[in-house]
């Protein structure tokens, strides 16, 4: 091939590249629209077909007593345990939290 070959080709290769570019940018922005307008028509039919569903309330009293329930038996565990036996424990979880 000669070097006029090569430019030519070079040429033909850069307006491809242009062309795919030009391409690109023109889908995306179609894409970006086109998700606009299926965000607003399925806002639009939520709101004035189906209502919204509330979640139902957590009962709060029970969860409370269960957090209760768990002190308490953290606080007996802890009454009852050796103090060698919770320096020990104590000892392992800083070097496991220096790791």
């Amino acid at each position: 091939m000669s070097n006029g070959d090569l430019h030519q080709e070079m040429e033909l290769l850069r307006e491809q590249l242009k062309d795919f570019k030009r391409e690109k940018a023109e889908n995306k922005s179609k894409s970006v629209a086109s998700k606009e307008d299926e965000a607003i028509s399925q806002t639009g039919s939520n709101d004035s077909h189906e209502e919204l569903e509330i979640p139902s309330r957590i009962n709060t009293e029970n969860l409370i007593d269960q957090f209760k329930e768990l002190i308490d038996a953290l606080d007996r565990d802890i009454k009852d345990a050796r103090p060698t036996t919770l320096l020990a424990v104590f000892a392992l979880g800083v070097l496991v939290g220096r790791l």
